[in-house]
């Protein structure tokens, strides 16, 4: 089983996710810039969000609120994705797929995404129907518990793969530790917002410049 990230793995959005945040937070609160003090990288959607309402109202939200902000976004986000022409699907990241299908490998995505955020970026990417199951931003705020989501939904179509059996692909440390923290192997790819040596200290199974060398090592661990 495969497990991929979205944002910084598989496609870069250029800021879609971020100026629909904003959008919303300076129309509904009068916050201007609300995710200028964010980082997302590796983050669940309601994290991120709970950033914003600290940075910007100097409070915690309820989850009530939580839940408003994203119903607006997710029309926002939707509109930036038609129009933004920044969007990319990032390098052999269509090449690994085919690789990986034709060995027969189950594939899912655990992402800090909600499921219908995830939805749009994979539809904007070309990747619908390539993962049909996965752990999301509103399984759990909490990344860890979002890759064993997935990973439980996996099992739920092949029962008996193990634990070594099983690797995150991710472009964060916070990507990393959650594999960690789930028993399961991990890949840092550098093609987000961190570099390769700053993945490197948080001691993946692989760290890469981009998914390219990712069927060697696969090749090499699991012999096929």
């Amino acid at each position: 089983m495969v497990l991929f990230d979205i944002d910084g793995t598989l496609l870069r959005t250029g800021g879609a996710g971020s100026r629909g945040i904003n959008r919303v937070f300076e129309r509904e609160y009068g916050v201007v810039g609300a995710m200028d003090k964010v980082n997302p990288s590796g983050q669940t959607d309601p994290n991120i969000l709970t950033e914003c309402f600290q940075h910007g109202l100097g409070r915690t939200p309820s989850k009530d609120e939580i839940q408003k902000v994203l119903d607006l976004y997710l029309p926002e986000l939707k509109k930036e994705l038609a129009v933004d022409e920044k969007f990319r699907v990032l390098p052999y990241v269509n090449e690994t797929i085919d690789w990986l299908t034709k060995i027969d490998v189950i594939m899912g995505v655990a992402t800090g995404n909600v499921s219908q955020a995830a939805d749009l970026k994979l539809k904007r990417a070309g990747l619908e129907g390539v993962f049909d199951f996965g752990g999301y931003g509103n399984d759990s705020r909490h990344r860890a518990e979002l890759v064993q989501k997935a990973i439980d939904r996996g099992r739920q179509r092949s029962a008996d793969i193990a634990p070594q059996d099983i690797v995150v692909i991710g472009d964060t440390p916070l990507d990393i530790k959650a594999a960690r923290d789930c028993g399961v192997k991990v890949i840092a790819v550098a093609t987000g917002r961190y570099t390769k040596s700053e993945l490197e200290v948080h001691a993946p199974d692989g760290c890469f410049a981009s998914l390219k060398e990712f069927p060697q090592w696969h090749q090499n661990v699991f012999g096929l």
